[in-house]
């Protein structure tokens, strides 16, 4: 019977965690994924460049960007890979607001977002997938 129970719970704890995927997934297979840390040596390297990077993705007013390793990047929007114009809280900004995912972008270099305050900014986003 515990068995039984433990099987159960754990095939409902699965399907609660669904995956969100937008985008053009063959630009997977087309660019190499860089870590942020390798972004942050030299920002400008990568101006204008297509950039497929991982990070926690935070939806908010005033407030959207993906951050890791303590580097926040501006998003000014999530077209063309999201042609939905969500509210906040709801159903789609509940499932990918502060969720880690993969993005694939166009990478701005300089100074970005509310006051100034992000690394950059992806003027598009082409791709993403939550993990």
């Amino acid at each position: 019977m515990n068995r039984f129970f433990i099987i159960i719970m754990f095939i409902m704890f699965s399907a609660c965690k669904e995956k969100i995927e937008y985008g053009d997934i063959n630009l997977t297979e087309k660019i190499k994924r860089i870590e942020i840390s390798t972004l942050k040596k030299d920002f400008s390297k990568y101006n204008k460049d297509t950039l497929r990077i991982k990070g926690n993705l935070t939806l908010g007013m005033g407030n959207t960007c993906i951050n890791s390793e303590g580097i926040s990047i501006w998003i000014n929007n999530l077209k063309p890979a999201v042609n939905i114009d969500f509210i906040f809280g709801d159903n789609f900004h509940k499932k990918i607001n502060n969720k880690s995912v993969e993005l694939i972008g166009v990478y701005k270099y300089g100074k970005a977002g509310n006051l100034n305050l992000y690394d950059g900014e992806f003027t598009k986003i082409l791709y993403i997938k939550t993990k």
